[in-house]
């Protein structure tokens, strides 16, 4: 079924897209309309079967505030899972000067510009949302935007881009690191993602806006009767010494233990500038990493049986 209406808003889109209609933006030329319905047809054929259920798990990796480290995670877990086979494509929301090109180890890249001569929203097929991806090695693609249009302009057309692009992969991991110009708002969240990665560092002020984000996420939740998976990641980017809070306190202060810390690695910067992938060239960060792919994939995490023992014999 096609709806045929004169407001061209996401959510709109994302509202009747749910519901299994196509909208059509008002008015409209004949070339215009057959062309759509031509689009239609193709993406009634291309994904009939089991290939029409296949949709990929959104992952949102937050910054509970700027400079603690949430584009390397994002990076890093969007590669280790194509490493793994997993078609993955890597959304970085940073619109201004971004970094992401250092951290993917890409040269001469280019975010794609967008400007007032882009295809609007209603007007945007799943083909065309391909051709905005880059692809940066063999099962990952990255998304990345740019243009005169405002910050909320640009989410709202990347973000489509996304519901576009769900059949296309198996994991879509999107880059909200703490300094994006605009704010990451729990309702949104709760929206368009299965799993949210919330990254801090053991300081005050970012555990203390990591709590803030997991209560307002909670309240939502119990208002609006849905689920997201919140995994919490302390990430060491500088020695444990050189912050205020210690283990003990970070439990305390964000009300639960922490899914997960990563422990501070001295040679990480020599990693990046080298083009080089942290979960390949660091030990105990591959552990890490891969402890928090489990976690997103909702996976068990075995313990090392001498720590499974030494916890044994610490209790008798």
């Amino acid at each position: 079924m096609v709806v045929i209406g004169k407001e061209d808003a996401i959510s709109t889109l994302r509202s009747l897209k749910e519901m299994g209609f196509y909208y059509v933006f008002w008015p409209v030329n004949k070339q215009e309309f057959a062309d759509f319905l031509t689009h239609v047809n193709n993406n009634l054929k291309n994904f009939s079967g089991v290939s029409k259920a296949r949709k990929a798990k959104r992952v949102a990796v937050v910054g509970a505030k700027g400079g603690v480290g949430t584009s390397f995670i994002a990076t890093e877990l969007s590669s280790l899972l194509s490493t793994q086979g997993t078609d993955t494509i890597l959304v970085d929301h940073q619109y201004v000067d971004s970094d992401i090109d250092v951290l993917l180890a890409l040269k001469d890249f280019k975010p794609r510009m967008i400007d007032e001569f882009t295809a609007p929203l209603h007007e945007m097929d799943e083909e065309g949302a391909l051709s905005y991806l880059h692809t940066a090695r063999k099962n990952l693609r990255l998304l990345a935007l740019d243009g005169d249009m405002s910050q909320t302009e640009i989410l709202n057309y990347s973000q489509n881009l996304c519901d576009l692009l769900s059949r296309n992969a198996n994991f879509i991991i999107e880059d909200y690191s703490g300094s994006v110009s605009f704010p990451v708002e729990p309702q949104m969240l709760l929206d368009g993602f299965d799993v949210v990665v919330l990254v801090m560092d053991a300081s005050v002020s970012a555990v203390r806006n990591a709590k803030r984000l997991i209560d307002k996420v909670e309240n939502l939740q119990l208002t609006l009767s849905s689920r997201l998976r919140i995994i919490t990641v302390v990430n060491y980017h500088r020695p444990e010494a050189a912050y205020v809070m210690d283990k003990s306190d970070l439990k305390r202060y964000l009300g639960q233990e922490p899914s997960l810390e990563i422990a501070f690695c001295k040679n990480l910067s020599h990693i990046i500038i080298d083009g080089k992938r942290a979960h390949k060239h660091d030990r105990h960060m591959s552990r890490s990493l891969d402890h928090l792919v489990k976690h997103v994939n909702g996976q068990p995490i075995s313990v090392p049986r001498l720590n499974r023992w030494l916890g044994k014999v610490g209790a008798k």
